[in-house]
Protein backbone atom coordinates (compact mmCIF):
# COMPACT_ATOMS: atom_id res chain seq x y z
CA UNK A 1 0.00 0.00 0.00
CA UNK A 2 2.84 2.14 0.90
CA UNK A 3 5.14 1.37 -2.48
CA UNK A 4 3.55 3.97 -4.10
CA UNK A 5 4.35 6.43 -1.68
CA UNK A 6 8.32 5.40 -1.84
CA UNK A 7 8.54 6.01 -5.70
CA UNK A 8 10.31 8.62 -7.34
CA UNK A 9 7.96 11.17 -8.06
CA UNK A 10 10.08 12.35 -11.20
CA UNK A 11 11.46 8.41 -12.23
CA UNK A 12 13.96 9.70 -14.78
CA UNK A 13 15.11 12.99 -16.32
CA UNK A 14 13.02 12.23 -19.45
CA UNK A 15 10.13 12.51 -17.56
CA UNK A 16 11.89 15.61 -15.80
CA UNK A 17 12.77 17.38 -19.38
CA UNK A 18 9.01 16.56 -20.67
CA UNK A 19 7.66 18.17 -17.43
CA UNK A 20 10.03 21.17 -17.46
CA UNK A 21 9.43 21.71 -21.39
CA UNK A 22 5.10 21.60 -21.05
CA UNK A 23 5.95 24.40 -18.21
CA UNK A 24 8.06 26.14 -19.89
CA UNK A 25 5.26 26.33 -23.36
CA UNK A 26 2.38 27.27 -20.40
CA UNK A 27 4.43 29.45 -18.95
CA UNK A 28 5.01 31.32 -22.11
CA UNK A 29 1.04 31.63 -22.53
CA UNK A 30 0.63 33.34 -19.35
CA UNK A 31 3.49 34.98 -18.49
CA UNK A 32 5.50 37.90 -20.58
CA UNK A 33 7.34 36.75 -23.64
CA UNK A 34 10.69 36.81 -21.60
CA UNK A 35 9.64 35.02 -18.32
CA UNK A 36 12.92 33.02 -18.72
CA UNK A 37 15.55 36.11 -18.41
CA UNK A 38 14.28 36.39 -14.95
CA UNK A 39 15.22 33.00 -13.35
CA UNK A 40 18.63 33.22 -12.13
CA UNK A 41 20.13 29.42 -13.00
CA UNK A 42 22.53 29.43 -10.05
CA UNK A 43 20.13 29.83 -7.48
CA UNK A 44 17.14 27.73 -9.02
CA UNK A 45 16.19 24.76 -6.74
CA UNK A 46 12.68 23.59 -7.21
CA UNK A 47 12.36 22.28 -3.63
CA UNK A 48 12.50 25.57 -2.54
CA UNK A 49 9.59 27.80 -2.41
CA UNK A 50 11.73 31.12 -2.81
CA UNK A 51 14.66 29.44 -4.96
CA UNK A 52 11.97 27.64 -7.10
CA UNK A 53 10.60 28.95 -10.43
CA UNK A 54 7.52 30.05 -9.43
CA UNK A 55 9.13 32.15 -6.40
CA UNK A 56 11.48 33.68 -8.33
CA UNK A 57 9.05 34.52 -11.02
CA UNK A 58 7.17 36.17 -8.40
CA UNK A 59 9.72 38.78 -7.88
CA UNK A 60 10.14 39.68 -11.11
CA UNK A 61 6.55 39.20 -13.16
CA UNK A 62 3.77 41.19 -11.75
CA UNK A 63 1.35 39.19 -10.34
CA UNK A 64 0.95 35.08 -9.58
CA UNK A 65 1.31 32.61 -12.14
CA UNK A 66 -2.01 30.57 -12.13
CA UNK A 67 -2.34 27.22 -12.67
CA UNK A 68 -5.35 25.78 -14.52
CA UNK A 69 -7.72 22.79 -13.43
CA UNK A 70 -6.25 21.54 -16.61
CA UNK A 71 -2.61 21.51 -15.97
CA UNK A 72 -1.34 21.05 -12.73
CA UNK A 73 1.96 22.14 -10.77
CA UNK A 74 2.99 18.53 -11.08
CA UNK A 75 2.47 18.07 -15.07
CA UNK A 76 3.97 21.42 -15.56
CA UNK A 77 6.90 20.70 -13.75
CA UNK A 78 6.85 22.69 -11.08
CA UNK A 79 6.23 20.22 -8.21
CA UNK A 80 6.41 16.43 -6.97
CA UNK A 81 3.22 16.88 -5.88
CA UNK A 82 2.04 16.84 -1.78
CA UNK A 83 5.95 16.50 -0.97
CA UNK A 84 6.11 19.75 -0.95
CA UNK A 85 4.70 21.01 1.61
CA UNK A 86 4.86 17.61 3.65
CA UNK A 87 7.71 17.57 5.37
CA UNK A 88 11.10 19.74 5.83
CA UNK A 89 13.38 16.82 5.22
CA UNK A 90 12.22 15.37 1.93
CA UNK A 91 12.90 11.17 1.48
CA UNK A 92 16.22 10.38 -0.47
CA UNK A 93 13.52 9.35 -3.52
CA UNK A 94 11.91 13.41 -2.98
CA UNK A 95 15.34 15.17 -3.36
CA UNK A 96 16.69 13.39 -6.26
CA UNK A 97 13.26 13.97 -8.14
CA UNK A 98 13.51 17.63 -7.45
CA UNK A 99 17.12 17.88 -8.38
CA UNK A 100 15.91 16.14 -11.67
CA UNK A 101 13.28 18.85 -11.82
CA UNK A 102 15.71 21.16 -11.03
CA UNK A 103 18.21 20.25 -13.59
CA UNK A 104 15.55 19.41 -16.62
CA UNK A 105 14.23 23.68 -16.03
CA UNK A 106 17.61 24.50 -16.00
CA UNK A 107 18.66 22.92 -19.34
CA UNK A 108 15.02 24.23 -20.52
CA UNK A 109 15.72 27.81 -19.64
CA UNK A 110 19.41 27.65 -20.92
CA UNK A 111 17.98 26.50 -24.39
CA UNK A 112 15.85 29.63 -24.30
CA UNK A 113 18.03 31.95 -23.56
CA UNK A 114 20.39 31.05 -26.16
CA UNK A 115 18.44 31.10 -28.55
CA UNK A 116 17.59 34.75 -27.56
CA UNK A 117 20.99 35.19 -28.35
CA UNK A 118 20.76 33.81 -32.00
CA UNK A 119 20.18 36.83 -34.36
CA UNK A 120 16.58 36.87 -35.76
CA UNK A 121 17.05 37.48 -39.78
CA UNK A 122 15.71 41.09 -41.15
CA UNK A 123 12.94 41.57 -43.13
CA UNK A 124 12.99 43.82 -46.35
CA UNK A 125 11.75 46.65 -45.90
CA UNK A 126 12.29 47.36 -49.67
CA UNK A 127 9.51 48.94 -51.27
CA UNK A 128 7.54 46.40 -53.57
CA UNK A 129 7.37 49.03 -56.80
CA UNK A 130 11.60 49.38 -56.05
CA UNK A 131 11.91 45.56 -56.37
CA UNK A 132 9.70 45.42 -59.83
CA UNK A 133 11.92 47.84 -61.02
CA UNK A 134 14.99 46.49 -60.46
CA UNK A 135 13.48 42.89 -62.02
CA UNK A 136 12.53 44.71 -65.34
CA UNK A 137 16.04 45.88 -65.38
CA UNK A 138 17.00 41.77 -65.57
CA UNK A 139 18.20 42.20 -61.60
CA UNK A 140 15.95 39.39 -60.26
CA UNK A 141 17.39 36.36 -58.23
CA UNK A 142 17.05 34.25 -61.28
CA UNK A 143 20.10 36.16 -63.23
CA UNK A 144 22.60 35.72 -60.26
CA UNK A 145 25.75 34.13 -61.22
CA UNK A 146 25.69 30.29 -59.48
CA UNK A 147 28.81 28.20 -58.16
CA UNK A 148 28.65 24.85 -59.49
CA UNK A 149 29.73 22.25 -57.30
Amino acid sequence: MFSRFIRDPVPDMSVAFERADAGAHYLDVVCEENWHRYIDLNTLDLASLYFGLQGQLLRHVAGFVPLNRKADAVSLGFSCGFWDVLCFTPPPWVSRSFHRLTEAWKLVIEQRIAQDAVPKPRRSTADPAAASKRNHRGDSDANRFQCSA
